[in-house]
């Protein structure tokens, strides 16, 4: 099996010619050979250093900023779906800019923003990051709310294309575990069990439509500007179990 101008395969193909014939599938050899044609496939591909991976675990607060109405604008909006998801976009960029720094994001999800911020080791650090992030989700409420009125008054809603856009609100959660991060090249995914848990508590027993939803330890790890009113409750996952919350209304909350 030479190294030198390419290499013979067990069925008598040359290298290149086997690989473009099956470049997914191996006939019976050696798993020394087996490598070998595996990773010159890699490399005739240059994508060796594009999909290097690299894994750690770690402690993280994880938030999730989901716009809450978003069907029912959808469904209203209908016959000016495009118009309508413009708007949808510009309320997710809305919330991209505010939350984005100093947190990181993990994920886009539709009409939701999943989030994430690394414990660092320096507690002054995370301590700063702590404040920051209190200060951005008291004042996000505001914030959106002015949004919304800038997109009703735009372009955008010129005709009949933004039905019940005063409806749409934004419902955040809040939590702190475990995260397990994979790094792909250019791609991260986090994941583990808090991270399962963040997700369900978007489905959750409160009736309102605009708050900010907390575990325990979410709770903890957040230090707000202010003294603030919260309402304790429980959650109950039939996989997960028992789930202590703290919730914070906005003082113009709407319950549904």
């Amino acid at each position: 099996m030479p190294f030198a101008g390419g290499f013979q395969g067990d069925n008598g193909y040359s290298g290149d010619t086997w690989l473009k014939t099956q470049p997914l599938t191996f006939p019976p050899m050696t798993l020394f050979r087996q490598f070998y044609y595996y990773t010159y496939y890699i490399s005739s591909l240059n994508l060796t250093n594009t999909f290097f991976m690299h894994r750690f675990s770690g402690k993280a607060l994880f938030i999730i900023a989901d716009i809450s109405g978003y069907t029912k604008f959808m469904i209203a909006n209908k016959s000016t779906i495009s118009r309508s998801q413009m708007i949808i976009v510009e309320l997710i960029k809305t919330i991209i800019e505010h939350l984005h720094m100093p947190l990181k994001i993990a994920k886009l999800e539709g009409d939701a923003v999943f989030l994430y911020a690394l414990k660092d080791t320096d507690d002054k650090e995370w301590d700063s990051l702590r404040c920051c992030i209190g200060e951005k989700l008291i004042s996000f409420f505001d914030i959106f709310s002015e949004r919304i009125q800038e997109l009703s008054n735009s372009i955008l809603c010129e005709g009949d294309s933004c039905k019940i856009i005063d409806r749409l609100r934004v419902k955040i959660i809040v939590h702190f575990g475990n995260a397990d991060v994979i790094e792909i090249g250019e791609f991260k995914e986090i994941s583990g069990i808090d991270v399962i848990l963040v997700h369900r508590l978007l489905k959750n027993t409160l009736k309102a439509n605009e708050y900010i939803l907390m575990t325990e330890e979410g709770f903890k790890e957040i230090m707000f500007p202010q003294i603030i009113c919260i309402t304790r409750g429980t959650e109950h996952y039939s996989d997960i179990g028992e789930v202590h919350t703290l919730a914070y209304f906005p003082s113009d909350v709407t319950i549904s």
